[in-house]
């Protein structure tokens, strides 16, 4: 190999980073997306247009710093997005146009990866059924191991919807209360495991999940909600056994001192939840209550329901998990050519710059 080939393979392996160290380009890292994800705090980067969410920051190698400010965690470059009226400033500079995807790439560094890469892995349209389906299982196999109260969910809006399609499928809404361990799970809810060490410290009690997108943590508690007793000497439950549980004890009301939705109108009873609509504005899985459900939200829901129907052949079939000792699922396969495909975009971006760099810097 030449000497510029072994100095950009270099420069490309430090860029992209190895399995250690936090300050890399690593797009295939689920962890550290989500690291990223969980630095946007409410309030720090609000009221921006969808093309520069939370998630596609994220996505494209952004952390939350502060007040409408986000830092790439390779490169060290800022980025600041303030609206004024009609005006958009970003980075001091006025704009007509709102930003867009174009500013996530264009303001890292000209050598950062970044520019290059982004995290697929997170993209609902890469996507495929059985990803779909055994994250599904997942979290529903969780919920029902963990959960010791479940809430009293939202009856569907039946006028939402006016896609003939989406009044076909039932449940559609995942709003039903005979299961509210498969509507919460086919909804996008998971087991908030950061809370659990706390909680067991504290001994409140409170039941917490949260969505595996958005990463927004709601207590069950905040609504209307049952008590479901666990024996923990029965191993495998039967989730119908569970679930007949559920729907017949008590009714408990919001518990005093957390966050409850208020009720609209001249209604006075405490808010049931829906499930979809908790989700944060730029989740892929959002819906208000009187809107249709989001494309995912609804490809979500019949994936599941065909898989328990037996009409989805081709992933063998789904059945309801039985045991209290959920397996997590296997990472999705990331194919060698598309490892392939990026080194070697990494390479070319270095190539291109240590060349460019020889036609600037004098020659000894």
């Amino acid at each position: 190999a030449t000497a510029a080939t072994t100095t950009a393979t270099a420069a490309a392996t430090s860029l992209l980073g190895s399995s250690e160290g936090g300050h890399k380009c690593r797009p295939l890292s689920l962890q550290d997306y989500y690291a990223r994800l969980e630095t946007f705090k409410p309030g720090r980067w609000f009221a921006k247009p969808m093309a520069v969410n939370p998630i596609q920051c994220v996505r494209r190698g952004w952390k939350g710093t502060g007040r409408d400010t986000i830092e790439c965690v390779c490169c060290g470059e800022e980025l600041t997005i303030i609206r004024e009226g009609d005006i958009w400033i970003i980075n001091g500079k006025p704009f007509d146009n709102p930003p867009g995807t174009e500013t996530l790439i264009d303001y890292h560094s000209n050598f950062c990866p970044w520019r290059c890469h982004d995290v697929s892995l997170t993209d609902p349209g890469e996507m495929s059924d059985r990803m779909i389906l055994e994250a599904t299982e997942y979290r529903l196999a969780a919920l029902r191991a963990h959960l010791r109260h479940v809430p009293v969910l939202a009856p569907p809006n039946e006028d939402a919807s006016g896609d003939p399609e989406q009044q076909d499928l039932p449940n559609l809404s995942g709003a039903s209360e005979e299961d509210p361990f498969e509507c919460l799970a086919r909804a996008g809810w998971e087991i908030d495991h950061r809370h659990k060490e706390q909680q067991q410290q504290a001994a409140t009690g409170l039941d917490i999940v949260r969505c595996f997108f958005c990463l927004r943590s709601v207590a069950i508690q905040s609504f209307p909600h049952r008590h479901v007793e666990v024996n923990p000497k029965v191993v495998g439950e039967p989730p119908a056994k569970r679930r007949k549980r559920a729907s017949s004890s008590t009714v408990v009301p919001p518990q005093a001192g957390l966050w409850t939705p208020k009720p609209g109108g001249d209604a006075t009873e405490p808010v049931k939840m829906d499930p979809h609509s908790l989700h944060r504005y730029y989740c892929p899985m959002y819906s208000s209550v009187d809107e249709d459900l989001s494309p995912l939200a609804r490809r979500l829901i019949e994936v599941r329901i065909k898989a328990l129907n037996g009409l989805l052949p081709e992933l063998g079939g789904a059945r309801e998990p039985e045991t209290s000792a959920p397996v997590p699922p296997e990472e999705p396969e990331t194919k060698e050519e598309d490892r392939q495909k990026k080194l070697q975009l990494t390479l070319s971006r270095a190539q291109e710059l240590l060349a460019s760099l020889q036609n600037i810097l004098p020659v000894e």
